[in-house]
């Protein structure tokens, strides 16, 4: 696991930008992808706004937590290719998806909160290897089925991986 330390300034902004994030999601009607039922939407947006920030940190790419909008399936770009950041707060959960069909970027990387101040990317992985290894969630606190589908960590390839597949495919496309 690739752990991204956050500055506190980095912290402030995330918390800034979740707050007004869950106003304006919550505002246009659109929901969380909520599994935990005791977690708030503002806690929600504030893990996965610190899970985006850490991949564009530890992939150098441009990313502004305050750009706001509902995403139509990628958070970020690595040159060309899109990623769609997901974010847990249990060091060892599931990469996550409403269904196979809202698997819409190309690359789909994992991010886990390790604490306060410290994300770790667990790994990455392709559309067509999710759709082909996913499973059905089953929530472990609750131990019910959520509809949803999920691959774990020791199925993903590495975080140091998707740099080496990004570089190749932002060289072979000039």
């Amino acid at each position: 696991m690739l752990k991204v330390k956050l500055s506190n300034k980095e912290l402030l902004s995330c918390q800034q930008a979740a707050n007004f994030r869950s106003m304006l999601a919550r505002a246009s009607g659109v929901t969380n992808q909520r599994k935990d039922p005791t977690r708030t939407d503002q806690e929600l947006d504030l893990v996965g706004i610190k899970g985006e920030l850490a991949v564009s940190k530890a992939y150098n790419t441009d990313f502004n937590v305050f750009e706001f909008g509902v995403d139509a399936g990628a958070d970020m770009f690595i040159g060309d290719v899109a990623l769609d950041v997901k974010t847990t707060k249990y060091v060892t959960g599931t990469l996550l998806f409403k269904s196979v069909e809202s698997f819409k970027s190309p690359i789909a990387v994992l991010c886990v909160e390790i604490d306060a101040n410290t994300m770790g990317i667990a790994g990455w992985i392709n559309r067509k290897d999710f759709a082909a290894k996913c499973c059905e969630f089953i929530n472990p606190k609750i131990k019910n089925k959520t509809g949803s589908v999920c691959v774990n960590q020791d199925q993903l390839q590495s975080p140091e991986s998707l740099w080496l597949k990004t570089t190749e495919l932002r060289l072979a496309n000039g």
